[in-house]
């Protein structure tokens, strides 16, 4: 016996509406977000977008029933961040005078020093001081760190990592993790100096690395101790 199967007309069509019949959104956190500590200011920052997922359907479609199908789940990432802003941060730190007039000629790249006011004409009625424990003013002011001076522009840095080699004659003594003051000579020192009338503040640490050099994280206290 045969069978024999022709195609007919469908005699009933349905309009069928859809819309998307599921969302989500699926946090997940920023795997790292973090500062390499070095003068660079080079961070690490590598965040996992967050992930929206939606079981989407034709929508207002004429169909058959057997026509209708769905789509596959829709990942979109979203919320990716390219950089850090810490690294911004860290670049306010350093200031420039510009059109800065008084003599820096003994000043070079990683001295400490301060501001010392005069009530002669020069601009910003300031000159530049190079840190002596044995002055009030060191123990009473600003700290910074000289940067560079070019075309009457003065670069100083209030805060932050800054490399020494270890030639430096600027540091008379350093030591992963510790602490740093200025010590009787003006040098950077993970040792106390106790010499009477001395005024003694923490101006840092001594930050390890792998490069070969003398790095510091350069902070100056804002409270200070005379020796006596």
């Amino acid at each position: 016996m045969s069978v024999t199967i022709t195609h007919s007309t469908p005699t009933v069509q349905y309009n069928i509406t859809t819309t998307a019949v599921g969302s989500a959104i699926i946090p997940s956190s920023a795997v790292t977000d973090v500062i390499e500590p070095s003068p660079n200011n080079l961070y690490e920052y590598s965040a996992v977008g967050t992930s929206v997922a939606a079981n989407i359907i034709n929508a207002d479609a004429i169909a058959s029933l057997s026509d209708i199908g769905t789509s596959a789940t829709l990942q979109v990432n979203v919320g990716i961040a390219a950089h850090s802003q810490f690294q911004n941060e860290l670049q306010g730190f350093k200031v420039l005078y510009k059109g800065f007039e008084a003599d820096v000629s003994s000043f070079s790249f990683g001295d400490v020093c301060y501001f010392q006011e005069t009530s002669n004409s020069v601009p910003y009625s300031v000159y530049l001081k190079s840190a002596d424990v044995v002055q009030q003013l060191y123990g009473q002011s600003q700290l910074f760190v000289f940067l560079s001076y070019q075309n009457g522009n003065l670069l100083l840095m209030r805060k932050g990592y800054i490399d020494y080699p270890i030639t430096s004659t600027s540091i008379t003594n350093w030591k992963a993790g510790k602490m740093l003051y200025i010590d009787k000579d003006d040098k950077f020192n993970t040792e106390v100096s106790y010499t009477s009338g001395n005024y003694v503040r923490s101006v840092g640490f001594c930050v390890p690395n792998k490069d070969g050099v003398y790095r510091i994280w350069f902070e100056s206290d804002n409270t200070f101790v005379r020796v006596t």
